[in-house]
């Protein structure tokens, strides 16, 4: 298996939207929705510090 696929959602700079236990993870991170994660990360893309920034907007 490859070693970015087993490293957990804290572990990582990327948040995958196809994966629930990360958008769970980065819901409770974030503060935000699944819908929020979702409109962030097709507005900005999948960098976690990126979509910290679409969401303090």
């Amino acid at each position: 298996m490859d070693k970015l696929n087993t490293l957990a959602p804290s572990e990582r700079w990327w948040v995958n939207v196809n994966e629930q236990r990360d958008l769970e993870y980065w819901m409770e991170k974030l503060g935000a929705t699944e819908e929020e994660i979702r409109q962030a990360v097709a507005v900005v893309g999948v960098s976690v510090s990126a979509i910290k920034r679409q969401l303090n907007k």
